[in-house]
């Protein structure tokens, strides 16, 4: 699986209709043997890995909704089977993270990732996007003051971390 999967990584195929046309052709093979390609990073070019197909429909999470910081979410399903959803009111108040899981699942690299292009900050230190990032999760909240312990526990052990990446660096 890690052969194929690197048969598409960008220092092998420079031109994407090719790694998307060789990308469907090696699912298509795959699937009757339980595997598929997923697509893990999309810094640049995409970076690709295989992982067992599970139990369920194929495709890719697209239902991350989280951190509503007012009215609830109203959620409407436009294909129940693959889970396929689309906000129709009070998307304002949520975030949806909308890109493709990795193979290790999301980590805080990702969400941080994903946040600074979504909030236009894709340049500045990391450390001050992971502040961006908690001060809106902290808004949603409110007054519970139990998951902001734990979010300031969290945060305290993110920083420590930035702190030692950028100390490194």
């Amino acid at each position: 699986m890690r052969f194929l999967a690197e048969m598409l990584h960008p220092m092998v195929r420079t031109n994407l209709a090719e790694v998307e046309q060789l990308h469907d052709f090696l699912n298509r093979t795959l699937v009757h043997d339980g595997h598929e390609i997923v697509q893990v990073d999309t810094s640049g070019a995409p970076v690709f890995a295989g992982r067992r197909i599970g139990a369920g429909v194929r495709g890719s999470m697209t239902n991350l909704i989280f951190a509503a910081d007012g009215p609830k979410p109203k959620i409407v399903f436009s294909d129940a089977l693959n889970n396929d959803f689309r906000v129709v009111k009070n998307e304002q108040f949520c975030l949806v993270y909308d890109r493709p899981l990795a193979a290790h699942g999301l980590t805080w690299a990702d969400l941080s990732s994903w946040w600074a292009d979504r909030e236009g900050i894709t340049g500045a230190p990391a450390r001050e996007i992971s502040r961006s990032l908690y001060r809106r999760l902290d808004r949603s909240l409110g007054d519970n003051d139990a998951e902001r312990r734990i979010r300031r526990r969290v945060e305290h052990r993110e920083a420590v971390h930035v702190h030692r990446q950028t100390s490194e660096s």
